[in-house]
């Protein structure tokens, strides 16, 4: 999994020599744990906007959208202030025939996970004041 996260003037995807900013990436064995920590979020999202923030897909915010994702960022914000400097997130599951289904955890860092909610805050004030987009690339 790679989720990237771009800042463009336009919806689509950027062609080469467009105008756009890469914000950050979520990699696969790295931000896993971040993403997953911020999946009910973005489910929540999607029931406001229409858009799901996915591993393998696009969401692309704009316009109104960017008022529903900035406080989507707030709540996850919020809610990473309540957590302890450090905590696991269920990533996947583990099964096998002969023994039980078991969860597959990742460490997650508070100053890592508020740094990321950083970026995406910055990038959501530039696409509101310059009417652009910030768009979720899965791969």
């Amino acid at each position: 999994m790679a989720l990237d996260v771009f800042l463009q003037e336009k919806p689509g995807r950027p062609a080469h020599g467009a105008e756009y900013e890469e914000i950050l990436c979520f990699e696969e064995e790295e931000e896993e744990g971040y993403y997953w920590f911020l999946y009910p979020l973005f489910q929540q999202l999607q029931k406001r906007t229409g858009q799901f923030v996915d591993q393998y897909g696009v969401a692309i915010f704009g316009g109104d959208n960017l008022d529903s994702l900035a406080n989507t960022i707030a709540a996850a914000r919020q809610l990473t202030e309540n957590h302890p400097e450090e905590w696991d997130v269920v990533v996947g599951f583990e099964v096998g025939p002969a023994r039980p289904r078991r969860e597959i955890r990742q460490p997650v860092n508070k100053a890592r996970m508020l740094s990321l909610l950083d970026k995406l805050q910055t990038a959501i004030a530039k696409a509101t004041e310059k009417n652009y987009y910030v768009a979720f690339w899965g791969d």
